[in-house]
């Protein structure tokens, strides 16, 4: 049987602390490549348009927000 999940709640409250899911660069861009955003630049647009580009950590909301989740 499918269980369903709901990604961006998930997101939100899913974190150590019970709080959101904080992502590392590395772990935005392999996810952002996954769904076919392979190019710097690429990558560059997602940061510009989440006002993130000197962020340390990356809240997984606002990627998948992004992405249409």
């Amino acid at each position: 049987m499918y269980e369903y999940v709901d990604f961006y709640d998930e997101a939100e409250t899913g974190g150590p602390d019970g709080g959101p899911i904080m992502l590392s660069l590395k772990q935005v861009i392999r996810m952002l490549k996954r769904h076919g955003f392979t190019k710097p630049g690429e990558w560059l647009i997602y940061f510009k348009e989440s006002n993130l580009l000197h962020a340390d950590k990356y809240p997984a909301t606002s990627l998948l927000k992004w992405l249409g989740y």
